[in-house]
């Protein structure tokens, strides 16, 4: 995936073709989606998917972001990763899927007070000989 343009607007490209963008007039975010995926995000979750006349032929939806939770997002964007990439390309994504780590516990605790605006925490864990470890 990489950084493009469409109608003049920032925009995803995948394999360098249209893949989504933000639609600053319709204030919401275009997201490849197959017709039957599309057609159930509309009928089941009308607050957060919409379409335009512009949009009704093709196989996008617009969803608005303040009502889109960011897993539901990350879901949507794979789905239409999978159904628009080459399968090369979904072969090499599920490869690395498999080899990247899943952040947990007390990584992902310090990755969230990173994100917060202050640096993690110093360890509170003591050392074999009872001192705090660093």
């Amino acid at each position: 995936m990489t950084e493009g343009t469409s109608y003049g607007e920032h925009a995803f490209l995948l394999d360098g073709k249209f893949f989504s963008r933000f639609n600053a007039k319709e204030q919401g975010l275009v997201v490849y989606a197959e017709e039957t995926l599309r057609d159930a995000l509309l009928a089941g979750k009308a607050a957060t998917y919409f379409t335009t006349d512009h949009y009704r032929s093709y196989p996008y939806v617009l969803a608005r972001l303040e009502r889109l939770p960011r897993t539901e997002l990350a879901a949507l964007f794979e789905a239409a990763f999978r159904a628009k990439a080459k399968k090369k390309r979904v072969a090499e994504y599920e490869a690395g899927k498999l080899q990247r780590p899943v952040a947990t516990g007390a990584a992902s605790g310090a990755a969230r007070r990173r994100s917060a605006g202050g640096r993690p925490a110093r360890s509170r864990t003591r050392s074999a000989e009872g001192r705090p470890g660093r």
